[in-house]
């Protein structure tokens, strides 16, 4: 049996320039271990713990500042 490592060498190295950047990129991606979060069953109880005014509150501050562009910015 082909050891793992080969058969990645021998595909890799038939492929083209560009396409061995995203396979590299790609693997860099997954060797980087995701943080680890709190199940979404573990949030629930904070499910209506914020007034519901405030949220309207904070969904028109973010929908009014994040619909703007600020060409000066860049």
């Amino acid at each position: 049996m082909v050891k793992t490592t080969d058969e990645i060498l021998r595909v890799v190295s038939e492929l083209n320039e560009d396409q061995q950047q995203r396979v590299l990129a790609f693997a860099i991606r997954i060797k980087v271990p995701k943080p680890e979060g709190s199940p979404g069953k573990d949030l629930l109880r904070f499910v209506g713990c914020i007034p519901k005014d405030d949220i309207e509150r904070m969904r028109a501050v973010i929908e009014e500042d994040c619909e703007r562009i600020d060409y000066d910015a860049w």
